[in-house]
Protein backbone atom coordinates (compact mmCIF):
# COMPACT_ATOMS: atom_id res chain seq x y z
CA UNK A 1 0.00 0.00 0.00
CA UNK A 2 2.83 2.40 0.80
CA UNK A 3 4.22 2.07 -2.73
CA UNK A 4 0.86 2.94 -4.27
CA UNK A 5 0.46 6.00 -2.05
CA UNK A 6 4.00 7.16 -2.85
CA UNK A 7 3.32 6.71 -6.56
CA UNK A 8 0.08 8.69 -6.38
CA UNK A 9 1.74 11.47 -4.42
CA UNK A 10 4.55 11.64 -6.97
CA UNK A 11 2.14 11.52 -9.93
CA UNK A 12 0.31 14.51 -8.50
CA UNK A 13 3.58 16.26 -7.66
CA UNK A 14 2.45 16.72 -4.04
CA UNK A 15 5.20 17.29 -1.50
CA UNK A 16 5.19 15.53 1.84
CA UNK A 17 4.63 18.90 3.51
CA UNK A 18 1.60 19.59 1.31
CA UNK A 19 0.22 16.13 2.03
CA UNK A 20 0.68 16.74 5.77
CA UNK A 21 -1.14 20.06 5.44
CA UNK A 22 -3.99 18.46 3.48
CA UNK A 23 -4.34 15.43 5.74
CA UNK A 24 -3.50 16.89 9.14
CA UNK A 25 -1.09 14.03 9.76
CA UNK A 26 2.22 14.38 11.59
CA UNK A 27 5.17 14.57 9.15
CA UNK A 28 7.23 11.89 10.89
CA UNK A 29 4.28 9.49 11.05
CA UNK A 30 3.41 10.15 7.41
CA UNK A 31 7.03 9.47 6.44
CA UNK A 32 6.95 6.11 8.28
CA UNK A 33 3.69 5.10 6.60
CA UNK A 34 4.82 6.13 3.12
CA UNK A 35 8.16 4.36 3.49
CA UNK A 36 6.67 1.12 4.82
CA UNK A 37 8.18 1.39 8.28
CA UNK A 38 4.75 1.50 9.89
CA UNK A 39 1.62 -0.44 8.93
CA UNK A 40 -1.07 1.66 7.26
CA UNK A 41 -4.44 1.10 8.90
CA UNK A 42 -7.65 1.52 6.93
CA UNK A 43 -8.41 4.75 8.77
CA UNK A 44 -5.00 6.22 7.92
CA UNK A 45 -5.35 5.00 4.33
CA UNK A 46 -8.68 6.82 4.09
CA UNK A 47 -7.15 10.08 5.37
CA UNK A 48 -4.17 9.94 3.00
CA UNK A 49 -6.19 8.85 -0.04
CA UNK A 50 -8.79 11.57 0.48
CA UNK A 51 -6.03 14.14 0.90
CA UNK A 52 -4.78 13.02 -2.52
CA UNK A 53 -8.29 13.18 -3.96
CA UNK A 54 -8.49 9.44 -4.53
CA UNK A 55 -11.07 7.03 -3.14
CA UNK A 56 -9.60 4.72 -0.51
CA UNK A 57 -11.15 1.76 -2.35
CA UNK A 58 -9.22 2.75 -5.50
CA UNK A 59 -5.95 2.71 -3.57
CA UNK A 60 -6.81 -0.71 -2.13
CA UNK A 61 -7.62 -1.99 -5.62
CA UNK A 62 -4.26 -0.74 -6.95
CA UNK A 63 -2.46 -2.53 -4.12
CA UNK A 64 -4.16 -5.81 -5.02
CA UNK A 65 -3.19 -5.70 -8.70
Amino acid sequence: MAAELRAERAAQNVSVKDLCDRSGLNPSSLDRWLNGRREITTSVLAVIARALGVAPSEMMHRAEV
